[in-house]
């Protein structure tokens, strides 16, 4: 029985550490700048990439590198919510 104990409290921490401390294929690098225009350009490791501005109604309009296009605003309960 002691043995079964040892063997699963082994197990537990070697999960546990696998899972918190080991990095997963699916977590990318992502890198972020401003370029001269004041858009946030933002890239990933897997060559992704999104270019974020405000436009003149204060909406923060993200386009991704595939033309794909999302408006974020801040609601009047102060919830950022996008489209």
């Amino acid at each position: 029985m002691k043995n079964i104990i040892k063997c699963l409290t082994v197990l537990i921490a070697f999960l546990a550490f696998h899972s918190f401390v080991l990095p997963g294929k699916s977590e990318a690098q992502i890198t972020c700048s401003e370029d001269f225009l004041g858009r946030t350009v933002c890239s990933d490791s897997y060559g992704n990439r999104s270019e974020t501005q405000r436009d003149f109604l204060g909406r923060d309009v993200t386009t991704f590198g595939d033309g794909s296009r999302m408006t974020c605003r801040t609601d009047f309960l102060g919830r950022y919510v996008c489209d």
